[in-house]
């Protein structure tokens, strides 16, 4: 019985899949620019409305040439341009409290898409 279960389990695995609860973009920056144009915030737009109620999206915003380069100053361009992203996200209507700021080796920017959105009017 334990040889049957496991050989269905493994036939019908790869017929099972999860949904993936975070998606990663990355944003391009031409010489060392720190503000963002208007192809990125369509992209951050875009990205924000593609993911459902409840997941993530993260932004990164150096690339591995300015890494090679100057580490760094890539380390500071990415803290000013996430920030930038930030102000750009709260200035068309997202609460702060959605937003994290997280650390591998650079930072990120990880923005939630609440599973409900509140309303700004008590009744």
């Amino acid at each position: 019985m334990k040889v049957c279960v496991f050989f269905s389990l493994l036939l019908f695995s790869p017929f099972i899949h999860a949904k993936d609860l975070t998606r990663g973009v990355k944003l391009e920056f031409i010489d060392n620019c720190v503000s963002l144009s208007l192809e990125n915030k369509n992209i951050i737009i875009d990205e924000y409305l593609k993911i459902g109620e409840g997941d993530w999206v993260y932004f990164t915003t150096i690339s591995v040439k300015e890494i090679k380069k100057n580490r760094m100053l890539a380390f500071k361009n990415a803290k000013i341009r996430n920030r930038a992203i930030g102000e750009f996200l709260k200035n068309n209507g997202l609460d702060v409290k959605n937003f994290k700021y997280k650390y591998s080796s650079f930072e990120h920017l990880w923005v939630n898409k609440p599973m409900k959105l509140v309303g700004s009017v008590k009744v």
